[in-house]
């Protein structure tokens, strides 16, 4: 059945087929159902049918007759379709599958750079930890919304909500484009991060590693954004449409030549796989949004954010089970829009990282000061 809070549907591959087959939710049976081509199909076959077996198209059922259609050319057609639907489908699912694993590789490379940044620095800087924590989590979570759909207000009001981001910060987000905004923010976070190292004196070499970690989470972000910027050319599949509108037109004719009444149930099975082999790979092809098969991404996103709230929150005896409980509970959020402060400068106040002479602005500087 389904699990709570995901979208894809867990089978049991020992129900059989004839329980398997008898579904109809999580299927794209409901898909192909409510498409108009299909039945425009369907009632083109009937409409034959109908006048083949009233004595209207007698002549469709001679051999010679210029009405009647040879099956050795229809198996053509049939097979050269097949071919390509199948290839589609498959480059599809292998699509689906990298999309998949470069997603759960981002998240995995989120939780590791929490982990060492709460690990290095957790004890003598927990603003900062917690801070550059923000920062890649939003970073994560505005790669996947932008994916989903273009961000509107209604999405900024509710990360504010979420405190994954403050109004200032917003305004400059807003401003800035797709790639500038991951990019921005992983900037601020390896900002804080330096801070906080610089004031526990972390050796070079655990710098390093926590550099590689953000490198790799940014470097899936960019992988994953390539390739859903990159779907199947239109000419392939234009072409496969082509083929499979010329298919069904010879099936609905060629299988409407007959006096079995178990055709048009032949012809509607038949139709239903043939276009539900195309809508299941449309669906493959952008697991970024609502149907069936697309990712849970909002589950994924709860989950990470639990993993790496409960990661920095080592004050508390158990797994914080929500970011927002946990984060009101121990801490307060100050925001000083647009501190000028140098890490290099050896008059910062080390304990906040703000530059106290005039200094260059690097990022929006925002506390995170325990109650």
């Amino acid at each position: 059945g389904e699990v709570p809070g995901l979208r894809l549907y867990h089978y049991n591959s020992a129900d059989g087929c004839i329980r398997t087959s008898m579904r109809l939710a999580s299927t794209v049976i409901p898909h192909v159902l409510g498409r108009i081509d299909f039945w425009v199909f369907f009632f083109f076959h009937l409409a034959v049918f109908t006048l083949y077996n009233a004595g209207l198209l007698d002549a469709a059922g001679i051999p010679t007759n210029h009405l009647s259609m040879d099956w050795n050319d229809v198996r053509v057609v049939t097979a050269i379709t097949s071919f390509f639907e199948v290839f589609y489908t498959n480059q599809c699912y292998k699509r689906y599958l990298y999309l998949y694993v470069e997603s759960r590789h981002m998240l995995g490379c989120m939780r590791d750079y929490c982990f060492s940044l709460q690990l290095l620095i957790g004890q003598s800087s927990p603003e900062h930890v917690w801070l550059a924590a923000r920062y890649a989590l939003l970073s994560v979570t505005l790669c996947f919304g932008e994916l989903t759909e273009i961000l509107v207000d209604e999405d900024w009001d509710e990360l504010l909500e979420r405190n994954l981001v403050t109004v200032t910060e917003r305004d400059l987000l807003q401003k800035l484009s797709h790639v500038n905004r991951r990019n921005r923010l992983l900037q601020w976070s390896a900002d804080v991060a330096r801070l906080g190292m610089k004031k526990q004196n972390v050796p070079p070499t655990h710098i390093k590693d926590l550099v590689v970690k953000m490198e790799r989470m940014f470097g899936h972000q960019q992988k994953v954004m390539d390739c859903a910027s990159l779907p199947v050319p239109f000419q392939y599949f234009h072409l496969l449409s082509v083929m499979i509108v010329i298919n069904l037109f010879v099936w609905a004719y060629g299988m409407a030549i007959t006096k079995s009444i178990f055709a048009p149930l032949v012809y509607w099975f038949s139709a239903l796989v043939f276009m539900g082999m195309l809508v299941l790979g449309s669906q493959l092809s952008n697991p970024f949004g609502d149907d069936d098969v697309d990712f849970p991404v909002s589950h994924w996103l709860v989950e990470y954010t639990d993993i790496c709230g409960s990661m920095l929150d080592n004050s508390a005896p158990g797994p914080a089970s929500d970011w927002d409980t946990s984060f009101k509970a121990l801490f307060k959020f100050k925001f000083e829009p647009m501190e000028s402060f140098d890490a290099e400068d050896e008059s910062s106040d080390e304990s906040t990282g703000r530059d106290e002479s005039a200094g260059r602005s690097l990022i929006p500087f925002a506390r995170w000061e325990p109650r």
